[in-house]
């Protein structure tokens, strides 16, 4: 396969915090393959080859790009969320583009991806490494390919965090992720307590996916379902008393008046992927459907929002 190495070099007041969101950003994207940079520092390649890189003058994100029909739109729409950020989390920032062949990070990924805690109770773990387990939690076993991410990611533990707080409150009898990727909200939630776990997403590849995790977890083909759609398109099943969208607050806000043709009275809405800058679109979203607001939650510039439907 074809591929076109995007780096993106950028100056912010923040540059961790920067370099956390333009990472996340091209990761949402579609990217893979990701390596950062900072000055002054011997650059390591983040995808488990264990290669540096010579020391840099500058803040970078370098990732690749599939060359498939699906190119032009995922560079047009990652250019316009960098643009997003300038102003605010970005002072300013330049992007370049180089094709490459096939690398050998496409698998060496895997040499970063470790178990890690998540909340009281779970433990995301790769297929391919063993875990002790002392404390007893509920094993969340993920291979997901690196197309999809690994569930680590920040707004992911503070989704499940959140999903966690809930379920020991009362674990859904119907849970909904909105733009499932690998399907680890769908495993935590069942996990969990919950009694179906339901998926849907834009790209058929992320619903395979999630289909053989789910399987590997040990979540039986009659308790959890998927469909391909954008946000909610296609969703043939309501009712739903717990959904939640690991997304971007864009992609929150446009999901949100959708919600209550599909949630049961009184159920609870999760929102995370939301940047911290980005928090009052979502909240401001979640008043003008009359959805009380519970929890915000924030972590490393990430924002969880728990709202439930009147």
């Amino acid at each position: 396969m074809q591929w076109m190495e995007i780096k993106i070099v950028f100056e912010a007041a923040e540059p961790e915090l920067a370099q956390e969101m333009v990472s996340y950003l091209v990761m949402e994207h579609g990217a893979e393959g990701l390596e950062m940079t900072t000055p002054g520092e011997t650059g390591m390649v983040q995808d488990g080859s264990g290669s540096s890189i010579p020391d840099s003058k500058e803040h970078s994100v370098t990732a690749f790009l599939p060359l498939d029909d699906l190119f032009e739109g995922r560079k047009a729409d990652l250019t316009g969320a960098l643009e997003d950020l300038k102003g605010s989390v970005l002072t300013d920032f330049s992007v370049s583009f180089s094709e490459q062949d096939d690398q050998p990070w496409e698998t060496a990924w895997k040499a970063h991806f470790h178990p890690i805690e998540i909340g009281k109770s779970l433990v995301i773990k790769p297929s391919w490494e063993d875990y002790e387990n002392p404390e007893k939690r509920m094993l969340i076993e993920l291979d997901p390919g690196m197309a999809f991410g690994t569930g680590t990611h920040p707004t992911t533990a503070v989704c499940l965090e959140m999903i966690e707080t809930e379920c020991l409150k009362k674990a859904p009898e119907r849970f909904l992720d909105v733009g499932t990727g690998s399907g680890i909200l769908m495993i935590g939630a069942y996990k969990l307590g919950a009694r179906k776990v339901y998926g849907c997403d834009n790209d058929m590849d992320a619903l395979e996916a999630a289909a053989k995790n789910l399987t590997c977890n040990r979540v039986p083909d009659s308790d959890f379902g998927l469909w391909l759609g954008d946000l909610l398109a296609g969703i043939v099943e309501g009712a739903f008393d717990m959904v939640a969208a690991n997304i971007t607050a864009e992609a929150n806000v446009m999901l949100i008046p959708g919600l209550p043709q599909i949630m049961a009275p009184g159920s609870i809405f999760i929102a995370s992927g939301i940047m911290a800058e980005k928090k009052d679109l979502v909240l401001e979203a979640l008043d003008a459907c009359r959805f009380s607001v519970e929890r915000v939650q924030e972590t490393g510039g990430w924002v969880g929002i728990a709202a439930r439907m009147p």
